[in-house]
């Protein structure tokens, strides 16, 4: 076999590249293989993803099981997997203009003819399907920030999937604010209502209730991704809305206690609280600064009588912090923290406690964790971060440091909030339209 699959030509599609780009994975790991079932069985799974039908892989893996022909399959799968290769890369390469369903059937059929013996009356048209179309965006995130830029892409007629995966930062709390008309309503409402105009209005974006395992670069341009289902999409724009998680800090109970008297935001929750007697501010990680303590125990103090900063044995910065106050009626205690635990005296109470035994009960606490990145798109497609480890982007259209790839919300600002997702979400849909409008599409052709 040759070593690899020759440069198509100019006038190939973006799914003629991706299916040969895949052949030549399929030959590269058949020609690497030595010997064993996993070849065969990786050999199947690729040839099922070329032509986006899981049920390729499927049907044949639970064939070999029932049959119990693993052992011949070891002896001939190599032989087998390179003669499909042989037969059809030059097809392909040659042409490049054929029906690609046809050839998913020759592959499947002559996969099965050589495994079980069926014969040339054996139907497997049913088990093959194509690549999909070329799409002009992917969105991965439901959130308002991937909702925002699928609206105005409607507003264009561009074709959009939103892609979502179902978990959101929010997801604890049941009220949200500093969203005009939304403001003090459930963020899940939000989500189905700005969906549901989507949807009515709109017949252009698509939703799948599904996460993206992988994405990349196709290699003339445009995207690839790869769902939790093993389905594949492809698209000549994408845009990241895929938010972030919180990465709790190891103090025990802090998990337990977190959105529900742990707030790490009080222009989004503590008005609620307003008038208790005791609130804090945990002053350690992203807090662990003076200027990050003192900022939230001077926007604590308009919601609590007494407020007490927490440095959890941090005695050089307890000190700093305390000649930073000056006479504000600030406290600040440095004692070690040895847990978090929910109170009962209302419904955002903690009760933090000491190592050295004592305790004290706080109407709420203020602390941001850190966060990460949801999702593996940040190193598949070598994208750069900023300080605050969010990705950086470029203003006025939030676009990537990878051309193509645009990133709204929570992964790609400092200030996290619903009305900043959403116009981070408005300018990127202006970025990407016009990059849409001046570029060549890319037409699939199956």
């Amino acid at each position: 076999m040759a070593s690899s699959v020759s440069t198509p030509s100019e006038d190939a599609t973006l799914v003629d590249v991706v299916i040969l780009e895949r052949l030549e994975h399929l030959s590269k790991l058949v020609r690497a293989s030595t010997a064993g079932l996993s070849p065969f069985i990786e050999g199947v799974r690729l040839v099922g993803e070329l032509f986006n039908n899981v049920q390729v892989y499927c049907g044949i893996e639970t064939l070999c099981e029932l049959y119990n022909i693993g052992e011949k399959v070891d002896r001939f799968c190599g032989e087998m997997i390179q003669s499909i290769v042989r037969q059809h890369v030059p097809m392909i390469q040659r042409g490049l203009k054929l029906k690609l369903d046809r050839v998913a059937a020759q592959l499947v059929q002559c996969i099965l003819q050589m495994l079980f013996r069926v014969g040339k009356d054996w139907d497997t048209s049913r088990l093959c399907g194509t690549m999909p179309p070329v799409l002009d965006v992917l969105i991965i995130g439901g959130g308002p920030g991937g909702l925002s830029a699928a609206t105005a892409l409607a507003r264009q007629l561009y074709t959009a999937a939103v892609f979502d995966s179902g978990v959101y930062r929010n997801a604890l709390t049941k009220h949200m604010h500093n969203v005009p008309t939304w403001d003090h309503r459930d963020p899940a409402d939000f989500r189905a209502a700005a969906r549901a105009d989507l949807l009515a209005r709109y017949d252009t974006i698509s939703f799948e209730e599904t996460s993206i395992e992988s994405v990349r670069q196709a290699s003339r341009g445009g995207f690839e991704a790869t769902d939790a289902r093993g389905r594949t999409w492809l698209a000549r724009k994408l845009v990241l809305a895929s938010g972030v998680r919180d990465v709790y800090p190891e103090i025990e109970g802090y998990e337990d206690v977190w959105a529900r008297g742990v707030y790490h935001c009080l222009f989004c929750h503590g008005y609620e609280d307003r008038g208790v007697q005791a609130a804090g501010v945990l002053a350690i990680g992203d807090v662990g600064n003076v200027f990050a303590a003192i900022h939230l125990a001077r926007m604590a103090k308009r919601l609590a009588s007494q407020v007490t900063i927490f440095t959890d044995g941090a005695d050089d910065l307890a000190q700093q912090i305390v000649l930073a106050l000056g006479d504000q009626s600030i406290a600040v205690d440095k004692r070690r923290i040895s847990k978090l635990a929910k109170g009962t005296q209302g419904p955002s109470e903690v009760i933090v406690h000491f190592q050295d035994g004592e305790s004290l009960a706080q109407g709420f606490i203020v602390h941001k964790p850190k966060s990460e990145i949801n999702g593996p798109f940040v190193r598949q497609l070598s994208l750069e971060l900023t300080e605050q480890a969010v990705i950086k982007t470029t203003q006025p259209f939030y676009e990537s440091s990878v051309k193509g790839v645009f990133a709204v919300g929570d992964c790609a600002t400092a200030i996290p909030a619903v009305t900043n997702a959403m116009a981070m979400g408005a300018f990127a849909a202006g970025g990407l339209i016009s990059q849409l409008q001046s570029e060549p599409s890319i037409q699939s052709e199956l």
